[in-house]
């Protein structure tokens, strides 16, 4: 009952930006498309901590391993660019 009004405004731009027709065919897709969606939602609102800790990871590790890194090789002054590669990674 509440998505009705969701589901309206759906069709309407679906009608007037895409040309479709008015017909079934559009409401099972327009309907079906949000009910998944709103399904994803509800099934991962659950995990979202851990899905945050998930994605998180890919932003901190970077952070907090490799730029200190290249800020200690940018501080010190290499002569031999081999000393600085056997620094990074050794």
């Amino acid at each position: 009952v509440y998505a009705m009004p969701v589901f309206d405004t759906i069709e309407t731009i679906l009608i007037t930006r895409l040309k479709a027709s008015r017909g079934i065919a559009l409401r099972l897709v327009a309907r079906s498309a949000y009910v998944a969606m709103t399904l994803f939602v509800g099934v991962t609102f659950p995990f979202f901590a851990d899905l945050l800790g998930f994605f998180g990871g890919f932003g901190f590790t970077p952070t907090s391993y490799f730029v200190s890194l290249v800020l200690k090789y940018c501080s010190r002054r290499q002569t031999n660019h081999l000393d600085s590669y056997f620094y990074l990674t050794g």
